[in-house]
């Protein structure tokens, strides 16, 4: 085996094992403090309008196509394909996604620390 293929096929072993590493099962739900109120963030998520621009399982209208879809988000490993998902930077996220990402195409709502957390609890309870 020349030393490109060996190497070939150690990237591919590391990449397998840090594949099951990295499972939804192991990613595990976002670590929700007991003041945020999912079922008052679905209320935000609909009154924000949300749906707009992307899928929302349970939110009525929420089809859009325009941004991802959040059907399973408590499993999603990333915010906007590169910001990890845990709690502090999903409610960051929603509170200034410019400030994080700039030039994204998701708006700036203005959400205070509050209202972020409480759409944060209802993504994280996507399964």
């Amino acid at each position: 085996m020349t030393g490109r293929r060996f190497a070939i096929a150690v990237l591919g072993a590391l990449l397998a094992v840090t594949a099951v590493a990295c499972s939804e099962e192991d990613h595990g739900p976002l670590n929700v403090p007991a003041s945020a109120d999912a079922d008052v963030g679905k209320q935000l998520i609909q009154s924000y309008g949300c749906g707009t621009c992307h899928t929302i399982p349970d939110v009525a209208g929420a089809d859009g196509r325009v941004g991802p879809s959040l059907e399973d988000f408590g499993h999603q490993m990333y915010i906007a394909g590169a910001i990890p998902n845990d709690w502090d930077n999903l409610v960051a996220w929603l509170m200034d996604p410019q400030a994080i990402e700039p030039g994204t195409i998701m708006p700036n709502f203005g959400m205070g620390e509050t209202t972020a957390a409480n759409v944060a609890a209802y993504l994280a309870s996507l399964k």
